[in-house]
């Protein structure tokens, strides 16, 4: 019984989207031919073959082994051993896990994908054959033929949760992602839905006049199921009625079927050699479209989302009297199959308009680790840092290297000093815009000055959209200034807004809440991804994670809402982030209107473990190649909706960070400490209300000593005096390397960097008596053991800055560029102009053919130039 696990769909977190199936652009169709043939050697027998999309691999069901195959180098690159009459493939990418369906010994092969090494074995019913990853459970269910039944097993445990009896021998099962399972039941010539959750048959339908129904797919927006029938019949069913909507006459012996979202196409691979190939004729009705020729035998099949490719496999037989012969040795291969015109590219004459713009912020990401882990990078970071114009030196150009001041920059193309954002505190907080649903701090973007790309996207064609999410109100706020839209943010356990923005949710927000996909983590544990050798760092370092907890593996809560409270601490935040992101995408049908949108994602669990761990543990290792593992996946699944060659892509920080003081004293041996202006504040404070018997609001943060100077000089007080006096206080303390007061900033040189960076941080409207630069190595620090950034240590600075799009040739860049560079940047790319000046400038050497003068609504600074910021 040969049969095909579909393509993954790119599920890569417990709370995937409801639906990731695309808006369809109904391109014209252009035909298939067979492309490519990979020699993979002998074999006696085969059955399913699944595609992996984060290492873009295809596992090939072989024997009593699993051949792992990379298609682009057209050889085999791993294989799994001791899995007795193997079936098919599964794979759960979110917990780095894939599970193979073992029918000789009615049993499970669990194995990491990282590795595909063998973590695990896990008894089942009668000869399983089909296995299906269900996300909206975190659940693995094997069709069983012998048993006639299906096992459900947890996923990240391992455990048999249930049996279900299926009332007859199932051959392939699809899931829809709001917690349905349809499965074939080929001794009966029925179709039978199953509730993933309770494990209860909800409908048995028949499939006539569709007999021994063998292949399936599904269109999840339509809810249209695909179902091939052995007597030559394929059947469209109502995933919600059962109802047969339409039936095509097929090849013969037809064992898988695949449906292509983005281009609305239904594949039916048949034994004959053949694939039938179904497409739209209108909105609810299909037509056939074409017969493609294969190669005989080849029946199972599986594809690639993103490049469209199918890709079968089949072996030459000897032929005795015109009848079928043994396999002949050496001849098994796989087929791949490609569209007849090939893939649009930026490699064609005429780059297709752009449809939609990402922003991904990952925050606390420095550009070293793009090197540090390249080797380990074979999902969306690694994707990224090849496929696009990378700068290795970016910069956050500005001091108080905050969360809310670096995201301000990003698509503003103006410093803080312009943006008004100065810090975290001074950045969203907004009582007067109380959150929906939730009881964390109000948030609005009433602080922020000026517009951003949104508004200038705006401006051009008022039909543009907006959605930013972040874990932060701030990393999903700034971004887009105070534009009215779409945005999100986490807090008390689901994503919510602020009544600055709107009154109530949306349905599919409350919908997405609603599934609690991290709650299956309750009880688990983060352990590695990778085998240990393949991390170098220490796992105890007495300093991480205030000195608790160190080493791996780290336990998650024991509940499920305390998972939702802490789940911030944990890398999956990240990937819950990324899965409502693609959910509001088809929702709002981003980036398949008719004008170009803008999809902001700030991805906050770096900062998180890179504050508790440090950016030199293994728990930041760890974290960040999962983080490329969902990304991967993230990328292969907005491909779906969007095609790739309609998007351009940025990816930045807000900050870098500097290491533990403590670490580098001990391990790197150079001069590091924690440091605070926290005693100066309070001394001054006290000295001035003791004088004036008043409160002016003297804080100290990141350097910068603030306090009410308005009200100080309606009082008759000198300021540059007090500042004056400040100053020759902090002269000689340890880690203090320079101090500016507001008349020796303004008259600073213009070569003077860290005098730029201070000047470009404080907005005109911000009194404030002081300004540090720390020594380097030294962070500001209220004395809580936790790796800090707000420095302008060149850690807390740099930032990677990278652009891919259809118009950008893939290159390293080495010289600097500015995190507010980017918009003017993305501006020329969208041939739309700015509405204010920028302190930015259109980058050089990123895309063919810009005009440096579309985005120039005023002469830009250069990096060595800044604003004046007085008191």
């Amino acid at each position: 019984m040969n049969r095909i696990s579909l393509a993954v769909a790119a599920f890569f977190t417990l709370a995937i989207p409801r639906a990731v199936s695309a808006q369809r652009s109904d391109p014209s169709y252009s035909g298939f031919h067979l492309a490519a043939r990979t020699p993979l050697g002998d074999a006696k027998g085969w059955d399913y073959l699944a595609f992996e999309p984060i290492a873009r691999l295809i596992y090939v069901s072989h024997e009593s082994d699993v051949l792992v195959v990379d298609p682009a180098q057209h050889r085999i690159v791993d294989r799994i051993r001791n899995t007795p009459g193997v079936h098919g493939i599964a794979f759960a990418p979110h917990l780095g896990r894939g599970f193979i369906s073992d029918g000789d010994d009615s049993s499970v092969t669990i194995f990491d994908l990282g590795t595909r090494r063998i973590v695990g074995r896990v008894r089942t019913g009668g000869d399983p054959d089909a296995i299906v990853f269900d996300s909206a459970t975190g659940r693995v269910f094997t069709m069983n033929a012998k048993g006639e039944n299906s096992t459900a097993i947890e996923a990240a445990t391992g455990k048999v949760v249930g049996t279900i009896q299926l009332g007859g021998g199932p051959e392939f099962a699809v899931a829809d992602g709001r917690g349905h399972l349809y499965a074939n039941i080929e001794t009966t010539s029925e179709l039978v839905e199953l509730d993933t959750h309770s494990l209860v048959i909800e409908h048995r339908w028949p499939l006539a006049p569709c007999a021994t129904p063998s292949a399936l797919s599904m269109d999840r927006e339509r809810r249209r199921l695909f179902v091939g029938c052995r007597n030559h019949v394929l059947a469209v069913v109502d995933a919600d009625s059962g109802r047969v909507l339409q039936t095509f006459t097929i090849g013969d012996h037809v064992d898988a079927s695949v449906f292509d979202a983005e281009r609305g196409l239904v594949f039916a691979s048949n034994g004959d050699g053949t694939i039938n190939v179904i497409g739209e004729r209108g909105a609810d009705s299909l037509v056939m479209l074409d017969v493609v020729k294969t190669q005989s035998g080849a029946k199972t099949m599986t594809f690639d989302p993103v490049s469209h490719d199918l890709y079968l496999v089949t072996a030459s037989r000897e032929q005795r009297n015109g009848a079928k012969g043994p396999i002949l040795p050496g001849t098994f291969t796989l087929l791949r199959v490609s569209s007849g015109s090939g893939r649009t590219s930026a490699r064609g004459s005429v780059a297709a308009p752009t449809s939609l713009v990402v922003l991904i912020a990952v925050d606390q990401m420095r550009p070293d680790y793009f090197e540090r882990y390249r080797s380990q990078f074979t999902g969306g970071f690694g994707r990224i840092r090849s496929q696009s114009a990378f700068f290795e030196h970016g910069l956050e150009n500005h001091a108080n290297t905050e969360t809310a001041p670096g995201h301000s920059t990003m698509l503003s193309g103006r410093e803080p000093v312009h943006t008004g954002i100065v810090s975290n505190d001074r950045g969203v907080p907004d009582p007067s815009s109380p959150l929906i649903g939730s009881n964390g701090p109000g948030a609005s973007p009433r602080r922020f000055l000026g517009t951003t790309l949104y508004d200038w996207m705006l401006a051009k064609d008022s039909r543009s959209r907006v959605l930013s999410v972040s874990r932060k109100d701030r990393g999903a706020i700034l971004p887009v200034g105070r534009a009215m839209g779409s945005v999100f943010w986490y807090s008390n356990g689901g994503f919510t807004t602020s009544r600055y923005y709107a009154d109530t949710l949306p349905r599919w927000v409350d919908e997405f809440n609603a599934r609690h996909g991290a709650d299956a983590l309750a009880g688990t544990k983060w352990e590695l991804l990778r085998p240990e050798a393949d991390y170098p760092e220490p796992d105890s370092m007495p300093y991480e994670h205030g000195g608790a907890e160190v080493t791996f593996p780290h336990a998650f809560p024991a509940t499920a809402k305390e998972v939702r409270d802490q789940l911030s601490s944990f890398p999956w935040m990240d990937s819950l982030t990324l899965a409502f992101a693609l959910d509001g995408v088809h929702e709002l049908s981003l980036g398949n209107g008719g004008a170009t949108d803008l999809l902001s994602i700030s991805l906050s669990t770096t900062d998180a473990v890179g504050h508790a761990y440090g950016p030199d543990s293994r728990e930041m290792h760890d974290h960040l190649l999962r983080l490329d593992r969902w990304l991967g996946v993230f990328l292969d699944s907005l491909a779906t909706m969007v095609a790739s060659e309609r998007i351009v892509l940025v990816l930045t920080s807000d900050h870098g960070v500097t290491s533990f003081p403590e670490y580098l004293a001990s391990v790197k041996h150079v001069r590091a400490g924690r440091i605070s202006l926290d005693d100066v504040a309070l001394t001054t404070s006290a000295d001035l209300k003791a004088r004036y018997d008043a409160d002016f609001g003297v804080d100290f943060g990141n350097g910068l000593l603030s306090a009410d100077t308005a009200a100080l000089r309606a009082r008759g007080l000198d300021i540059d005096s007090l500042a004056n006096a400040i100053s020759k206080r902090l002269q000689g303390r340890s880690g203090i390397g320079h101090v500016y007061t507001p008349r020796t900033l303004t008259n600073a040189s213009a070569r003077d960097l860290n005098a730029l960076r201070w000047r470009n941080a404080i907005p005109p409207d911000v009194g404030w008596l002081v300004c540090v630069v720390a020594s380097p190595n030294f962070l500001w620090s209220s004395g809580k053991l936790s790796a800090e950034h707000g420095t302008l240590n060149e850690l807390d600075v740099e930032v990677p800055i990278a652009f891919m799009g259809a118009r950008i040739p893939p290159r390293t860049i080495h010289r600097f560029a500015r995190t507010v560079d980017i918009a003017p940047t993305l501006a020329a790319y969208l041939g739309i102009r700015p509405t204010e000046r920028l302190d930015g400038e259109i980058l050089a050497g990123v895309m063919v053919s810009a005009s440096r003068t579309v985005a120039s609504a005023e002469p830009q600074h250069a990096v060595t130039q800044s604003a004046k910021a007085g008191p």
